[in-house]
C-alpha cells in the first residue's frame, strides 16, 4: 500500500517477569458435515494444497512468491510456522530471489514464534469469550497509542481492560 518496507517490521509484545505468551491465531477450514466423501476429500485437497503447498513444492512456492511480487504483496513476512523449521527454511530458500521485506527486522518475533528457539514463547489460544470484542478494545487503543504522541497509555491501557472485562462477564452470563 505504498509504505516503505524498511519502515516494516514485526516483534513479540513484551512479556512479564513470568512469561505470559503470544496468542497462536489462524484460520479455520471448515467441511460441511453433510458434505459427500467425494467433497470431503475435495475440501481436505484444498487446505492441503492453500496451506502447505508451497512447503513442499518448489516450483509453486516461486510461483507464488513472483505473482504477490508482482501485485505488490508482502513476500516473505513472518508467521506462526504450520511446518516444520527445515521445511520454512526451504522455503525461504525456494522464494529468496522475491522475499522483498527486510527479515531482519522480524528476528526477535520469528525467535519467539520457531518452536526450539530459546526466545521461543508459548503459544496462547484465542480468548473463547468476547474474542472480537477484546480485539476491537485493543485495536482502538494501538491506534491511539500509534497517532497521539500525547496519549497517555496507563490510563488506554486500564480503561481498555475495564471495557475487556466487561465484555467478558457479559458473554459469560449469557
Amino acid at each position: 500500500l505504498g509504505m516503505d518496507v524498511d519502515e516494516i517490521g514485526l516483534a513479540p509484545l513484551p512479556q512479564d517477569s513470568d512469561g505470559i505468551g503470544t496468542l497462536a491465531g489462524g484460520t479455520h477450514g471448515m467441511i460441511n458435515p453433510k458434505a459427500s466423501p467425494e467433497e470431503i476429500a475435495a475440501a481436505v485437497k484444498y487446505l492441503s494444497f492453500y496451506k502447505f503447498q508451497q512447503y513442499t513444492d518448489e516450483e509453486y512456492a516461486v510461483t507464488s512468491a513472483e505473482a504477490q511480487a508482482a501485485d505488490g504483496s508482502l513476500v516473505g513476512n513472518p508467521a506462526v510456522p504450520l511446518v516444520s523449521n527445515e521445511l520454512v527454511d526451504q522455503w525461504l530458500t525456494w522464494i529468496d530471489d522475491d522475499i522483498n521485506v527486510p527479515r531482519d527486522h522480524f528476528e526477535a518475533y520469528i525467535a519467539s514464534v520457531t518452536p526450539g528457539d530459546a526466545d521461543e514463547l508459548p503459544l496462547i489460544q484465542e480468548p473463547r469469550l468476547a474474542a472480537q470484542q477484546i480485539y476491537a478494545i485493543e485495536d482502538t487503543v494501538i491506534q491511539t497509542v500509534l497517532t497521539d504522541q500525547a496519549a497517555d497509555i496507563d490510563a488506554l491501557i486500564a480503561d481498555a481492560n475495564d471495557q475487556a472485562q466487561a465484555a467478558i462477564d457479559e458473554a459469560a452470563s449469557e
